[in-house]
């Protein structure tokens, strides 16, 4: 069976940044634990280059900023159609 996980990440510049990165780690390792071998697809919003998973089965689209939620969902359903 394939599964198709797309997370939808975005990162603030202030204080919640910290929280949001580690939330977001939190959730992948449970998603690799639940879904052993299958590929994870990250719209990672505002992300700096230290942000990034260095993970073969992590796949990040990435945004200079933010797009927002309704859009960001809009790119996961384009990616799995």
């Amino acid at each position: 069976m394939s599964v198709y996980i797309g997370v939808i990440s975005y990162l603030p510049d202030d204080i919640k940044r910290t929280k949001r990165l580690q939330a977001s780690r939190t959730q992948i390792e449970w998603l690799h634990k639940l879904f052993n071998d299958e590929k994870i697809v990250v719209i990672a919003q505002n992300y700096n280059d230290t942000d990034y998973l260095d993970d073969p089965l992590v796949e990040y689209i990435k945004y200079d900023k933010g797009i927002g939620a309704g859009n960001a969902r809009n790119v996961i359903l384009k990616n799995f159609y």
